[in-house]
């Protein structure tokens, strides 16, 4: 499952919108498993991680040691609160404070309900070879 993000742009005088795909750094850890860089600071990853059917994860991680923290919505009522907890896991990436790991899987429970699990990313994944795959092309009309 390939997924990309679009990008459109409705000028006033143009009879249709123009898109743009714009894809991002992917990589597959398993067969059935297809991970997609989120961003990244230092040596700390954020990845999304899509598995069989509906599974779906947000993981960060420090490729250092491979520490890990995943979030997974429970059940589809979860979407909005998955999402919340994807923010603070975003937030923490980029803050200059420094945040332990079990201090950002704290902080989700405690303002989403979410239960962050902590693991250690198997040596196996790609997660963390993610900043340095070179970006697919984007598939941009022309004139756009």
């Amino acid at each position: 499952m390939k997924r990309a993000a679009l990008i459109s742009l409705a000028g006033l005088a143009a009879p249709a919108a123009q898109a743009c795909v714009v894809e991002v750094q992917s990589c597959y850890p398993a067969a059935d498993v297809h991970a997609e860089y989120g961003g990244h600071r230092d040596s700390v990853v954020l990845f999304s991680e899509y598995g069989p059917g509906d599974a779906h994860r947000s993981v960060v991680v420090e490729c250092r040691t491979r520490q890990a923290l995943s979030v997974q919505p429970d059940n589809p009522d979860d979407w909005g609160r998955f999402w919340d907890a994807e923010g603070i896991m975003s937030d923490a990436v980029y803050d200059d404070a420094a945040q332990t790991l079990r201090q950002v899987a704290r902080q989700i429970n405690r303002q989403t309900g979410i239960e962050a699990q902590l693991f250690t990313l198997p040596g196996s994944h790609c997660g963390c070879d993610l900043p340095a795959i070179p970006p697919p092309p984007t598939h941009c009309p022309a004139d756009f």
